[in-house]
């Protein structure tokens, strides 16, 4: 069974390598004056809370094993809010490109049946506007 995964915001104000009787631990001071550490086997972390400035906010995920709380995973909040944002951009260009084709497609079936004198040019635009309806299921 999974762990229940709890997001967090820590504001990062300075950080630190130690070691004690279970092993080596990067310390994690927070502006708030709550400490963390983030253990030797999630060492991929450190340079995540390493290249943090002071204040600066993370996002950091935490599990509870044992009735002990620990990071399991962080994230630049600057960096998740950007890459979201990339996201959802790229998202809108894509549903812009279908859009684009759908429009493109429904006026090239009322152009072929122009052609094909099946009709008239003055009706090209409200065969297209009927064709692009179809396309998109109205």
């Amino acid at each position: 069974m999974n762990n229940p995964q709890t997001p967090k915001i820590l504001f990062i104000d300075h950080t630190e390598r130690t070691a004690d009787g279970y092993g080596s631990y990067l310390k994690v001071y927070c502006t708030t004056g709550e400490t963390y550490r983030v253990a030797e086997k999630r060492n991929a972390l450190w340079e995540v809370f390493e290249s943090c400035k002071k204040y600066e906010a993370l996002l950091a995920i935490f599990e509870t094993y044992k009735n002990t709380e620990y990071i399991v995973d962080a994230k630049k909040v600057a960096d998740e809010l950007t890459q979201t944002a990339l996201n959802r951009l790229g998202e809108q260009i894509a549903d812009k490109g279908a859009e684009d084709r759908n429009r493109s497609t429904a006026l090239s079936y009322a152009k072929d049946m122009v052609i094909g004198d099946k009709l008239s040019s003055e009706s090209l635009f409200d065969q297209a506007q009927k064709n692009y309806n179809f396309i998109k299921g109205r």
